[in-house]
């Protein structure tokens, strides 16, 4: 009796879990989906109050979730449109695509966006070596999208 008590006990803690996190997603949909519209619409400052909400609730999801990663790319497009807040721009995008890499293929086209943006970001800084081996890797990580069956390709972008 006290085993099934327990093992009870356990599933409604799930559950409730579960229920917890389904809700936390569809949030974090709409904050993402509402900013967008912003952005859409030239809004900055509306987008970026939205992506920072979803942000907010994306740093309860597991690190490695990629919502935290896509999060974290849309804060960082606004920050590029801004001299003063680049920096913090690089550092979101440099996040974003530690954990798209750590996702291999599944990560492939938004780690191959935040190389370029970093690409983008050294060349504004006057790194043209650094922003060449951006792009150069971009260039590597969409043709393992175009061609994912060639073993070459993947190992040349993950060995």
């Amino acid at each position: 009796m006290r085993k099934t008590r327990m093992v009870i006990a356990m599933m409604m803690v799930a559950f409730s879990t579960l229920a917890w996190s389904q809700e936390n997603d569809q949030e974090w949909r709409e904050f993402i989906a509402i900013g967008d519209e912003h952005l859409k619409r030239s809004e900055y400052r509306m987008a970026e109050e939205n992506f920072l909400e979803a942000h907010r609730l994306a740093q309860q999801f597991e690190p490695s979730d990629p919502r935290r990663a896509y999060t974290a790319i849309k804060i960082a497009d606004i920050y590029m449109r801004d001299d003063q807040r680049r920096d913090k721009a690089r550092t979101l995008y440099e996040k974003a695509a530690k954990v798209f890499t750590s996702m291999e293929d599944d990560g492939l086209e938004h780690l191959a966006y935040c190389e370029k943006q970093l690409g983008d970001l050294d060349s504004f800084e006057g790194n043209p070596k650094n922003a060449i081996d951006r792009y150069s890797r971009t260039i590597r990580i969409l043709e393992v999208l175009e061609h994912p069956k060639d073993p070459n390709l993947v190992a040349a972008l993950f060995g």
